[in-house]
């Protein structure tokens, strides 16, 4: 019979064991050119500069109208570029947990967001958190060096086929997070969720 202890290490193992090193086979180095705003859409860029929680993937959704899209799957120093119609949208990170961003898009223009985990149960937990011109903390301000650093290193990748298989397999999984998790985001204040928006003068 395994110990608790030697119990929590196999499993955290294993847990760690779904990301392998390097890129996951359902992302690659884009090979194309990153989508650019146009008058009739805004381009957004999800970055994960850190290490932190490395081992663990996380998933960006674009869950709008309710059903998530999978926008693409981070490693560290990876990033997405999307394009999006110009209006508000809401945004989606899993790992452990399921967290949320909101935006009000600008045709025309690029915002940004920065992936960010911290320590879980079993693995890393995440949450978006929106550059912005006024920023709640300096470190997430849009004209700071931390964040022209991050533009910097991160590499764009995109989505191979196997990402939607990956969506198929893990579907459910998905939705319970987003339902889990939905009701605390819905109730968060407008004090705190101020600073997990979009707004139009974020947009560079």
């Amino acid at each position: 019979m395994i110990r608790l202890p030697k119990l929590a290490a196999v499993l955290a193992a294993l847990t760690l064991g779904l990301a392998a090193s390097g890129r996951p086979a359902n992302m690659e180095k884009a090979t194309t050119a990153a989508p650019a705003p146009t008058p009739e859409q805004a381009v957004v860029e999800f970055m994960r500069p850190s290490k932190m929680g490395g081992a663990i993937k996380c998933a960006i959704f674009d869950v709008t109208a309710g059903e998530p899209v999978l926008l693409g799957i981070l490693t560290p120093k990876d990033k997405l570029i999307v394009a999006a119609p110009a209006g508000k949208r809401l945004y989606m990170i899993t790992g452990e947990n399921a967290d949320f961003m909101e935006a009000e898009l600008v045709a025309g223009k690029t915002f940004r967001a920065v992936a960010i985990a911290r320590m879980g149960t079993w693995k890393a937990r995440f949450s978006l958190i929106p550059l912005k011109k006024h920023p709640g903390e300096e470190e997430w301000a849009l004209d700071g060096k931390k964040a022209a650093e991050w533009i910097k290193i991160c590499r764009h990748v995109t989505m191979t086929p196997n990402a939607a298989t990956w969506y198929t397999e893990n579907r459910q999984s998905i939705l319970d997070k987003r339902d889990a998790y939905m009701p605390k985001w819905t109730a968060m204040s407008e004090n705190l969720k101020q600073y997990r928006r979009l707004v139009a003068e974020d947009g560079q």
